[in-house]
């Protein structure tokens, strides 16, 4: 178990295999002082009861790969879970691969057509945890406000509003464009929200507007998750697997 753990931004992550359903499955875990889930560090067993001096307090995430392909489902345990942006900074530290990988969201083909169907973007609202923020390289504006802000109050979620003040007019045409680039280069990054306003216009040059949530339209679902079975017994990673099975079979149809 001390093999697989890494610090990842000051916080100590564990990484699993987790053998169920006669496949294996990635299961992630960050440190947290108090958090559903308990780590046994000998066994590197997750078990959802009271935690001792051998089992440090995590919080989990659970990753499954559609088999044949390079795209996994990915759960998260809670709102405090790591998220993607912490599981590819676990593969990179870990050495996996001979060289570094980079972890994208499947998008929605519609999400591109929309967001190139539009004229302008009037508004650009993101919010970022903070392995978000870390874990991006980007010299892009909002990252880089993003990483000053955490690099000044620490372990704290950011949220940026980016808006282009007044009424829409010729005046400040280049400040929307430059926003529908911006909005367009996030796509591919990882958020816990992203929302832009989607600026048209018609034949005689009235703008009409559309607000889109740019992770809503990512291939995404919410499932229920199950903690415990009839019996009481603990099923959170058996349960978030089957969710991603489910996940995925509703995108195939």
């Amino acid at each position: 178990v001390e093999q697989r753990k890494h610090k990842l931004w000051n916080t100590i992550h564990w990484a699993s295999a987790y053998s169920y359903d006669k496949r294996n499955h990635f299961v992630l875990a960050r440190s947290r002082e108090d958090a559903p889930s308990t780590l046994d560090v000998v066994t590197g067993e997750f078990i959802d009861h009271e935690n001792d001096t051998q089992r440090p307090w995590v919080e989990i995430s659970v990753a499954s790969f559609i088999p044949g392909t390079n795209k996994f489902g990915y759960v998260l345990g809670s709102s405090a879970s790591p998220r993607v942006s912490s599981m590819e900074e676990w593969i990179n530290k870990h050495e996996i691969f001979d060289a570094p990988i980079s972890i994208g969201p499947a998008i929605n083909p519609n999400v591109l057509a929309r967001l190139n169907g539009a004229a302008q973007v009037k508004l650009l609202g993101v919010k970022l945890a903070r392995d978000q923020v870390t874990s991006n390289p980007q010299d892009h504006g909002i990252f880089t406000a993003a990483r000053t802000l955490s690099n000044d109050y620490g372990d704290v979620d950011i949220e940026i509003i980016v808006k282009v003040a007044g009424q829409v007019d010729r005046q400040h045409d280049s400040d929307r464009l430059g926003l529908l680039d911006a909005a367009r280069s996030v796509l591919g990054h990882d958020f816990k929200k992203a929302v832009a306003e989607l600026l048209r216009f018609d034949d005689q040059g009235k703008p009409e507007s559309e607000m889109m949530n740019l992770l809503n339209d990512r291939l995404a679902v919410k499932m229920n998750i199950a903690v415990t079975d009839a019996e009481g017994n603990p099923i959170r990673i058996q349960s978030a697997i089957m969710a991603i099975y489910r996940a995925i079979r509703s995108e195939e149809r």
